[in-house]
């Protein structure tokens, strides 16, 4: 019987387990991926727009130095602290006051009505309401966007309302800026602070007057003189006119009456 010759068989290779790197291995999924969007970025105004200088914390702080200054010299120049004397200044400081308004009046009348603005201001909305403060307009537009957001307000609006929070600080910026220019230029601004200090150091002077010890009948007399002189002031054309604080008056008048009672 003849033996029928056959090939050696070829040896079987099997693939190893693959690892989770083999991409080759793993199953093709049918369900693309899903690629998260980068987050939406809104434009923010910079620090320096947020804390920008406001027109009416620079007037005031300004006034008050120069009060101080006045207020200083004023006192330094005193003789002595008697009712004469206090009086007295008390009421070269309302002459002075007068003539502060008066020269403050005059330079305005030369001036254009854009060139005389009280303050910067800043429409925030279509109803009329305004602002100088740029504190304000942040709280009032991230108020709105607030809303927005919560009502489900898409990408468009949010962005017009974060666009138009950072323009009017701009604008608020841009407007502070140029009004401070033309006064100091004009020299509007340096009469403002002054008729301003003026008035702050009356309102210092005659606290002290009201509270200035009568050791007198000569400061009696004084005394009476210068309360007809506090209701003239409370009676005088608007722009010279000083509120009186009734409470000084009083104190002044109940003084004055018991040192009378006392006589000499």
């Amino acid at each position: 019987m003849t033996a029928i010759q056959t090939s050696a068989t070829p040896p079987v290779f099997f693939r190893p387990r693959s690892s989770k790197t083999d991409f080759a291995a793993r199953p093709i999924s049918s369900v693309p991926p899903v690629i998260a969007a980068p987050p939406i970025k809104y434009p923010e105004p910079s620090t320096a727009l947020k804390k920008q200088v406001v027109f009416h914390d620079l007037f005031y702080k300004e006034k008050m130095a120069r009060s101080t200054a006045l207020l200083r010299s004023v006192r330094k120049a005193r003789a002595s602290t008697s009712a004469a004397v206090v009086f007295a200044d008390a009421q070269k400081a309302y002459r002075d006051f007068v003539k502060a308004q008066q020269r403050l009046k005059q330079k305005e009348a030369l001036l254009p009505v854009n060139q005389k603005l009280p303050y910067p201001s800043i429409q925030l909305n279509q109803s009329g309401r305004e602002t100088s403060f740029p504190r304000e307009i942040i709280r009032f537009y991230d108020d709105w966007i607030k809303d927005a957001q919560a009502s489900g307000q898409g990408h468009a609006n949010i962005l017009y309302l974060k666009s138009q929070k950072l323009f009017k600080l701009e604008r608020l910026h841009q407007e502070t800026k140029a009004i401070l220019e033309d006064q100091r230029t004009s020299g509007l601004w340096a009469l403002r602070v002054d008729a301003g200090a003026r008035r702050f150091l009356l309102s210092s002077l005659l606290f002290e007057a009201c509270s200035v010890r009568l050791a007198s009948l000569q400061d009696c007399k004084l005394a009476a003189d210068f309360i007809r002189l506090l209701t003239r002031l409370d009676r005088a054309k608007p722009e010279y006119q000083y509120d009186l604080n009734p409470y000084q008056v009083s104190s002044l008048s109940k003084r004055l009456a018991a040192r009378l009672a006392k006589g000499r």
